[in-house]
């Protein structure tokens, strides 16, 4: 199976995730999930200033999905890809563009749109991430106290 996708992780300081635990009854669950998707927002439009804009159906298809299951919450920037190669609501192509073709003439093209905002924003989200669970949970200990 071929690697379809970019995978960024941003994992929490443990300080963070400690008082998440500590205070999860305290904490309403939406709290984070909004953090996360703040996150991805930015990203999502950092991405945007890079993507190659020919009809715009790459941008159309990119959007920031949230899922939440038991434990465990995360929200994504996706570009979708499903339904047939015409549809208007599938840019399958994207990973062609980011991670190169080649041409009947042997030349190859690369126009990589994902990995140069993404690192460059990267921190910034995670960082926003952090402050607003951070002021969560302020929030949540004074209201416990």
């Amino acid at each position: 199976m071929a690697d379809d996708g970019v995978t960024v992780q941003l994992v929490g300081h443990q300080d963070v995730v400690d008082a998440l635990n500590n205070l999860r009854d305290e904490l309403p669950r939406s709290w984070l999930k909004n953090a996360l998707k703040d996150g991805a927002q930015f990203l999502y439009e950092a991405l945007l200033r890079y993507v190659p804009y020919k009809t715009g159906k790459l941008a159309r298809n990119i959007s920031v999905r949230t899922q939440q299951a038991g434990d465990w919450m995360r929200a994504r920037v996706t570009v979708n890809t499903i339904g047939k190669a015409d549809d208007p609501a599938n840019a399958f192509y994207w990973r062609f563009l980011e991670k190169g073709w080649h041409d009947r003439a042997g030349r190859a093209h690369v126009e990589e749109f994902l990995k140069s905002p993404i690192e460059a924003h990267e921190q910034r989200a995670a960082q926003m991430v952090i402050d607003a669970v951070g002021a969560a949970i302020d929030e949540a200990e004074a209201k416990a106290r």
